[in-house]
């Protein structure tokens, strides 16, 4: 359903549906790919978006932007399974292991007991066998 942002707050947007309904897209669903997005990058009082309804009730409007496009883990789960070596790129270190982005907006986790003796930094291009695929969570072990 389209509607025109009627404000920006920095906990998300409010939207005009009709002249009588007005519902919130929560920062939260504007896009897969931040994970902390601030609204003034996005969108901007005026502009039409299309949005799902996610909750309607006599309270509030639950409203969705991102979800109006598939879910890149989804498509990804679907054309990719346990077994599969992949290149990605690490995105990030931390003390417990590297999370490797694979396709925009997915990650997996290679965690340091996968990967004991190889040390690696943000950035660097890695190839990778997915361990597991469980509820959105993708276990990795760094081949190179």
């Amino acid at each position: 359903m389209l509607g025109e942002i009627i404000e920006v707050c920095n906990y998300g947007y409010h939207v005009e549906l009709s002249t009588d309904v007005v519902g919130l897209v929560h920062k939260s669903e504007i896009t897969y790919f931040d994970r902390k997005p601030k609204t003034e990058n996005y969108y901007k009082k005026g502009d039409k978006i299309n949005v799902k309804l996610l909750k309607f009730n006599e309270q509030r409007v639950d409203l969705s932007i991102k979800q109006v496009e598939p879910n890149p883990y989804d498509i990804f789960i679907e054309q990719n399974q346990v077994g599969d070596v992949l290149n990605g790129v690490i995105s990030n270190c931390v003390k417990f292991g590297y999370f490797v982005e694979l396709v925009k907006g997915v990650e997996g986790l290679a965690h340091i007991k996968s990967n004991m003796n190889t040390q690696f930094n943000q950035g660097d291009r890695v190839s990778v066998e997915i361990l597991s695929i469980n509820n959105k969570k993708i276990a990795l072990k760094v081949l190179k």
